[in-house]
C-alpha cells in the first residue's frame, strides 16, 4: 500500500507515517482517493492524490516522494497555537515546546515550557537582582493580578520543567502532558486575560452612565 509522511492532523503528532487505501477517482482518472489512519490515535486520515504516472493501488511508495504527485490531505493539520497576546519570545519558547512535544520529544518540550515559564516571570515582574526562579515565583506581588492558583501552576512548571532538565531518568508523556496545560494556562492568565479586560475597560467606562 502507498505511505504519506505527514503530522496527524488530530493529536498533531509530527512526521507520522500513514499506510494508505487507495482508490482511482472513477470520473477523475488522474486522481486517487486514499484512506488511511493515524497509528498513534487511531483517527482516520483522507489524502487526495494528483499521480498521472504511478498505479497507486500496487505501490507501496511514501506518497511525498513520487515524482510529479500533489496530495492533500484531509482534515487539514492545524498550526500549533499560543495563547493570545504572549510576547513575541516567550511565544517563540512555547511553540518550541509543543513542536517538541508533538514530536514526542518529552525532555525538550519540558525544557521549552520552563523557559517559557521563567522568560514569562521576568515579563511580570522585573527585577535588579537575579534571583532563582522558586523566588521569583514566591516574591511575585499580588498588586499586578498574581493569585495564589497562578503561583501553584508556576511552581509545578518549575518543577516539572526541573525534572525534564536534570533528571537522570527519561521524562514521560504524562508529564509532559501536565507540564504543556499548566504552561499554557499561566499564559492565559498572565497576558491572554489582563489584555483583554484592558481593551474592553475603556468601552465599558464609556458606556457606564454618569
Amino acid at each position: 500500500m502507498p505511505r504519506i509522511l505527514t503530522d496527524c492532523p488530530h493529536c498533531r503528532a509530527a512526521n507520522v507515517l500513514i499506510g494508505l487505501t487507495a482508490r482511482r477517482n472513477e470520473i477523475l482518472p488522474y486522481y486517487w482517493n486514499c484512506y488511511g489512519h493515524c497509528d498513534g490515535c487511531g483517527k482516520g486520515v483522507v489524502v487526495i492524490v494528483q499521480c498521472h504516472n504511478t498505479d497507486l493501488s500496487s505501490s507501496n511508495a511514501n506518497l511525498r516522494d513520487v515524482s510529479g504527485t500533489t496530495c492533500t490531505v484531509f482534515p487539514t493539520p492545524a498550526a500549533p497555537s499560543v495563547p493570545e497576546h504572549t510576547p513575541e519570545n516567550i511565544a517563540s519558547f512555547y511553540l518550541q515546546g509543543l513542536r517538541a512535544f508533538n514530536a514526542s520529544l518529552w525532555d525538550a518540550a519540558g525544557g521549552m515550557f520552563r523557559k517559557a515559564l521563567e522568560a514569562s516571570l521576568k515579563k511580570i515582574h522585573p527585577t535588579t537582582d537575579r534571583p532563582t526562579i522558586q523566588k521569583r515565583i514566591d516574591n511575585l506581588p499580588p498588586e499586578i493580578g498574581v493569585t495564589l492558583a497562578m503561583k501553584q501552576w508556576a511552581h509545578a512548571i518549575r518543577v516539572l520543567g526541573n525534572d525534564a532538565m536534570h533528571d537522570e531518568e527519561p521524562f514521560n508523556e504524562d508529564d509532559a502532558k501536565k507540564l504543556k496545560e499548566f504552561t499554557e494556562a499561566f499564559l492565559i492568565y498572565v497576558f491572554t486575560l489582563p489584555e483583554r479586560v484592558r481593551k474592553q475597560l475603556p468601552e465599558t467606562a464609556a458606556a457606564k452612565p454618569a
